[in-house]
């Protein structure tokens, strides 16, 4: 498919936008339903025809010819009226129709671009910020919001615009607004592919900026932005949520920290207790990482079939042994990273940092903690024994495969190069990260958590906005006794233990147990859950359940916290 060159101008989605208010026509214009007044009329007789054409013409001496002036407004302004329009794209909208209603003979082309102040073109396909827009000289506020430009050309921009909103577009660059840049107080880029800001977002360019929103960006790097966005003298309101730095341990401390003149971040007033609690972060760059934090937990598991050898245990057979482990699966963002930890992490300055954050500062960490320790996420071990995954072999695809080879590594790189030309959305690479694997009861008490770590942030982002898929999985290993045969030298194990069988009990329970071949584990998925996480990156530190599949009441129990909830 072709793509499509044409452009659709700003200005253009402007002049359909007016022409839904049907200025001349009824009930609005100088039309047969009305007396006519002459433009040129002197101030004495245009009052008097006005006097005349509310009062002295009425239906019942010309029939439907004519509207009073009173009726013809009320048709304009009531919202029951059969004339009533969509008036929110603009709030001189409604009052420059109910204009045209009282003074037509004023409504011409330069009167009605004069007459504007605020315009919304929302979601009309525009790809350009067209130079007629120059033509609106009292214009100060513009929402060009759900389009398709990509680059926002500050040459044709108003001179007196105070207030510029483009979220929700395709801005990946911010030079072309800067050639020009209007005196705004506030500007909205959300929703963009901005990846870096460059030195376009600085008081050289914005010295009157009160309100930014770069929020659900691309935006990675916390240092570089904060520093650049330290440099606007007036900002007090600042959007930065649904970036991946905004998914950084210690965030909100660090911005509010660096940004001492900033009243509200991310929607949120900032306290004067707030400030005080985060101050000093901004001295210690070094230990912002950009990575990201979140607990894994389950409480709890309930109501799982009991297993036939446990309903019937006379009638099964002695061989082979079945062993059965039930625990959750977490389909988990993939760490790319494939870094080797070290077994201890002592107590740092980085350590401290991250406790005044609320946050821990391991990256991986497993341990069984009881239902009272799970409020609490300060609750920090100063040894931290990090785990690596089980010595198992599966037999099925439920794990990720393992880490693919160099080569592959290029051609995975070449193949999402290429979607990104074709601009088709990249796959998330998932792991399963496993909770502790228990034997069957009733109800399971795992009491299991542990916290993962992440710095792919945009990838990260994206699995929150694509939600995680978790499960019960039922191990099963079966296991059968090795056939005992002689050894090369011809002698035959276990021939001494064979001459004391008929020794005591004692003696007996000394006795090696038979040696058992253990299989390969299988698998089996007993429930599946889809977990949204999108509030993650609207600012939630947490997010908690219970999931229940079947004919049982409570079938699971898995909460899911971020662990940023500690300095909440």
């Amino acid at each position: 498919m072709a793509a499509d060159t044409h452009s659709n101008y700003a200005f253009d989605a402007f002049q359909t936008q007016l022409k839904t208010l049907c200025l001349n026509e009824f009930p609005c214009g100088p039309g047969q339903w009305r007396e006519t007044v002459p433009s040129t009329a002197p101030k004495n007789v245009k009052s008097n025809s006005k006097v005349e054409s509310q009062f002295s013409i009425t239906l019942k001496d010309f029939g439907a010819n004519h509207e009073k002036t009173e009726t013809l407004q009320e048709y304009v302004g009531s919202a029951k009226s059969p004339w009533s329009l969509d008036y929110s794209w603009s709030q001189e909208a409604k009052p420059l129709r109910e204009l045209a209603v009282k003074s037509p003979w004023l409504i011409d082309d330069n009167f009605v671009l004069s007459y504007f102040k605020t315009l919304r073109i929302v979601n009309k396909n525009v790809t350009e910020i067209d130079e007629n827009l120059m033509r609106f000289k009292n214009l100060e506020e513009l929402t060009l919001s759900c389009n398709l430009i990509s680059r926002i050309n500050s040459n044709n921009l108003p001179d007196n615009l105070k207030v510029l909103e483009v979220c929700a577009n395709q801005v990946s660059d911010l030079s072309a607004l800067c050639e020009k840049p209007p005196r705004l107080i506030h500007l909205g880029l959300g929703y963009n592919k901005l990846n870096v800001l460059g030195d376009y977002l600085t008081a050289q360019y914005w010295p009157q900026l009160l309100s930014l929103d770069l929020s659900n960006n691309n935006l990675s790097d916390i240092l570089d932005v904060v520093q650049k966005l330290s440099t606007l003298p007036k900002m007090r309101n600042l959007v930065l949520q649904g970036n991946p730095l905004s998914l950084i341990p210690g965030y909100r401390g660090y911005t509010v920290d660096c940004l001492r003149k900033l009243s509200v971040l991310d929607d949120i007033m900032i306290s004067a207790d707030e400030r005080h609690y985060f101050k000093g972060l901004a001295r210690r760059r070094e230990h912002i990482l950009d990575e990201a934090k979140v607990k894994l937990t389950v409480t709890y598991i309930k109501g799982l079939p009991m297993p036939e050898e446990l309903k019937n245990p006379e009638e099964q057979p002695e061989f082979p042994v079945i062993e059965r482990k039930y625990f959750v699966q977490f389909m988990f963002l993939e760490d790319s990273t494939l870094r080797t930890f070290a077994d201890h992490v002592g107590h740092d300055d980085s350590q401290e940092m991250a406790e005044l954050s609320g946050l821990k500062s391991e990256r991986t960490e497993h341990s069984d903690i009881g239902d009272t320790e799970l409020s609490g996420v300060e609750q920090v071990e100063k040894s931290v024994v990090f785990t690596e995954a089980p010595d198992i072999l599966h037999t099925i695809d439920h794990r990720a495969q393992v880490a693919p080879s160099v080569l592959s590594d290029i051609e995975e790189k070449k193949k999402e190069e290429e979607e990104d030309k074709a601009g088709e959305p990249k796959k998330i690479k998932v792991s399963p990260v496993d909770s502790a694997k228990l034997s069957w009861a009733e109800e399971l008490e795992c009491n299991w958590t542990k916290a993962v770590v992440r710095d792919d942030l945009l990838a990260l982002r994206d699995f929150f906005k694509q939600g995680m898929q978790i499960a019960v999985m039922e191990e099963v290993t079966l296991s059968y006794p090795i056939i005992q045969e002689e050894t090369e030298d011809g002698s035959v194990p276990n021939t001494k233990s064979s001459g004391k069988e008929k020794g005591d009990d004692k003696k007996k329970k000394k006795e090696p147990q038979q040696e058992m071949k253990r299989n390969p584990p299988t698998y089996t998925t007993l429930a599946t859950w889809h977990v949204p996480l999108a509030e993650f990156l609207e600012g939630e530190y947490s997010y908690q359940g219970v999931f229940s599949k079947g004919n049982i009441e409570i079938a699971s129990t898995v909460k899911t916290m971020d662990i940023d909830q500690g300095r909440k």
